[in-house]
């Protein structure tokens, strides 16, 4: 489950950073070939591909895990005991 969640927080960051990138590139007129592919690789560093061929490294985006919080309390049976 930690896995999971793990990996929908990663998808989710790129996809932020990815499309907050392209609204920069837009606006800006930055490389009007467009973006053709988005990259994760083994340092946890986003790359993207451009139309041109050419690729742009944005740093890193994986961090550490953080440390594990408190359990919450039981939470009370049912009506039917589960």
């Amino acid at each position: 489950m930690k896995q999971i969640s793990r990996l929908c927080t990663l998808s989710l960051a790129i996809w932020l950073l990815l499309s907050m990138f392209l609204t920069m590139v837009s606006c800006n007129g930055i490389n009007q070939s467009g973006v053709v592919d988005a990259k994760l690789n083994e340092k946890g560093e986003l790359i993207l591909i451009y139309g041109d061929g050419s690729a742009q490294n944005l740093g890193a985006i994986v961090g550490e895990d953080g440390v594990n919080g408190v359990n919450g309390v039981a939470g009370r049976d049912g009506s039917d005991g589960m």
